[in-house]
């Protein structure tokens, strides 16, 4: 489980607050029209829209104060993290990158 030492838990629920918010951010992202010359990655606005609902409910879950295992939230980090993912590129594996994250956090 992810809080296996009482001292981390300030410094877990943190980060799991930043996750949320990186996935809703992705969110509100999809529905803004891109801002042409900025150093931002631009989110994959199809497929981000299409799995609007997932994407919130995973946000919601890292939010709560549920017990997640380190493993799941490694792999939401790098779906926000890694300018390669399906979040910002080839959305059609979207779907199937969010079902990843919800098996490793025991979600399905």
């Amino acid at each position: 489980m992810l809080l296996l030492n009482p001292s981390t838990g300030a410094r877990s629920s943190r980060r799991r607050r930043i996750l949320a918010a990186g996935l809703e951010n992705a969110v509100r992202r999809a529905h803004r029209r891109h801002t042409p010359w900025t150093a931002e990655v631009p989110v994959d606005r199809v497929a981000v829209r299409a799995c609007e609902d997932r994407l919130l409910a995973l946000a919601a879950i890292m939010r709560s104060e549920r017990e997640l295992p380190a493993d799941g939230l490694a792999q939401a980090r790098r779906l926000l993290t890694d300018g390669g993912s399906p979040l910002y590129l080839d959305g059609d594996r979207l779907p199937h990158a969010l079902t990843r994250v919800e098996t490793e956090l025991g979600l399905r």
